[in-house]
């Protein structure tokens, strides 16, 4: 058990401690929230990018918002009926993309971004969401 000099768990809560300072613990309706913060300012502007090269290409693309019920940011590419969906992760400085044709949904791809790459680095997000955009669309699909 425990010593007098050793308190019980010291590297649980020395780690516990260290996960709270560095805001690292978060529960999962934190992580909405904060994709709830995020999305509309710094997401929502690429996803309207997104539609309007599809569009420009020929390809239907249709934009659904959060809203109180829906959790998540979407765009469905109709004419090949691939979801491409925006949402909150566990982990509590990313979301998570996730590309799927809705008729086979086990082969989808899925990308972890963070919410400081979306602030700072902008080219290098478009450059994840644009590589799963065409792992999904594409004739051959490579591997996710």
């Amino acid at each position: 058990m425990s010593s007098p000099s050793q308190p019980p768990f010291r590297h649980l809560r020395s780690k516990i401690q260290e996960w709270n300072a560095g805001d690292l613990l978060q529960t999962g309706e934190q992580s909405c929230q904060r994709f709830r913060q995020v999305a509309p300012l710094h997401l929502a502007p690429i996803v309207t990018a997104l539609q309007e090269v599809l569009q420009a290409e020929g390809l239907r693309a249709t934009i659904h918002d959060m809203s109180d019920e829906r959790r998540h940011l979407s765009l469905l590419i109709e004419p090949f009926d691939i979801a491409i969906t925006f949402g909150p992760d566990e982990t509590p400085h990313c979301f998570q993309m996730s590309a799927c044709r809705r008729a086979n949904p086990e082969n989808e791809c899925k990308a972890l971004i963070s919410y400081q790459d979306l602030e700072l680095d902008l080219g290098h997000v478009m450059e994840i969401i644009e590589d799963v955009v065409l792992r999904i669309l594409g004739p051959r699909r490579a591997s996710c």
